[in-house]
C-alpha cells in the first residue's frame, strides 16, 4: 500500500528518508505558532502539503501530509480524538457530516447529522482554543488506501453484480465511516479516520509535485453529505478519473476547517 506521502507524490522509503525531507522542506515552510510549538506550513502550488511540528525546545516531533484543494463538508465537530500512539501535537476530530441534513437514525438523540467520521487534522493543537461542539466547514482531503475508477455508473453497477455478491450493493454516492467499527461489526474505542467512500467525479487531474518533480492524481468527488478532494498514488491508479465517472475505494481523511 502506498504512504501518504507518495500520495502525494513524495516518495519516502524509512524514517531516515523522512527526516531528510523534513530538513529539506524547513526552510521553505512558513512558521505557524501555537501554545507549546510551532508547526511549519509548506504548501506546493500542486496543492501538496507537510505540516512540520516542533515542540517549544525547538525539538522536531513529527510530520503531517495534507492536500489543500476545493472540498467543502460542513461537519458539526462533536469531540476530540487522539490515537494511543499520538505524537504530542497529533489528532483529529469526531464530527458529523451535514449536520442539518436528515438521517436514516434521526430518532436516536445523539444523532447531529447524516453519518459520523473521524477526520485528522494537521493544525490540531493549534485548533486547541476552538470550543467544542461546532459547527464548521472543512476542506477535507481523502488519501487512498484502494481505489478503483469507474468511466460510468453502468459500469460501476456492472462491477458489483460481477463480485457475485447477494447482499445490498453499495450506492453510487455513499460513504462509511469503516474507521469507527472493528471488523466483526463492533464500535471501536479508538476511532480512526478510515472510510470507504464512493462518489462522483466533478474534476479530476494529474499533477506533478513541484518540490520532487514526481506526479499523483487528484479528484473532486461529490458524495451523501458532501464533496471531498481525494488524492491518490500513480501506483494505484495512473490517470485521471473520468469526469461524471465513479470513484470507489477505501481512504484516510484528512481536514482543515476553512476560515474565510
Amino acid at each position: 500500500m502506498p504512504s501518504h506521502f507518495s500520495t502525494l507524490g513524495m516518495a519516502v522509503d524509512g524514517e531516515d528518508e523522512l527526516l531528510q525531507l523534513a530538513e529539506a522542506i524547513g526552510p521553505l515552510a512558513q512558521p505557524v505558532g501555537f501554545d507549546g510549538g510551532t508547526y511549519f506550513h509548506w504548501h506546493d502550488p500542486s496543492g501538496a502539503e507537510l505540516w512540520l511540528q516542533v515542540n517549544a525546545d525547538n525539538e522536531f516531533t513529527g510530520i503531517s501530509p495534507h492536500f489543500a484543494g476545493q472540498s467543502r463538508v460542513i461537519v458539526r465537530l462533536a469531540h476530540r480524538v487522539r490515537a494511543a500512539d499520538a505524537g504530542p501535537f497529533d489528532g483529529g476530530f469526531y464530527a458529523w457530516a451535514d449536520p442539518a441534513g436528515e438521517s436514516d437514525d434521526a430518532d436516536t438523540p445523539d444523532v447531529q447529522g447524516v453519518y459520523p467520521m473521524v477526520v485528522d487534522s494537521p493544525e490540531f493543537a493549534r485548533l486547541a482554543p476552538l470550543d467544542l461542539p461546532v459547527t464548521v466547514p472543512m476542506q477535507i482531503a481523502a488519501f487512498a488506501h484502494e481505489v478503483e475508477a469507474y468511466d460510468t455508473e453502468a459500469d460501476f453497477d456492472a462491477a458489483q453484480k460481477s463480485e457475485g455478491a447477494d447482499g445490498p450493493r453499495m450506492a453510487a454516492e455513499s460513504f462509511i465511516p469503516s474507521g469507527l467499527f472493528h471488523p466483526d461489526g463492533g464500535e471501536t474505542s479508538l476511532p480512526e479516520a478510515r472510510v470507504i467512500l464512493n462518489g462522483r467525479v466533478l474534476s479530476s487531474e494529474r499533477r506533478t509535485n513541484a518540490f520532487t518533480k514526481q506526479p499523483f492524481v487528484t479528484a473532486l468527488v461529490q458524495t451523501v453529505g458532501g464533496t471531498y478532494d481525494a488524492v491518490i498514488d500513480v501506483s494505484l491508479l495512473d490517470r485521471a478519473p473520468r469526469v461524471g465517472g465513479i470513484l470507489s475505494g477505501s481512504f484516510w481523511l484528512s481536514g482543515r476547517v476553512v476560515i474565510d
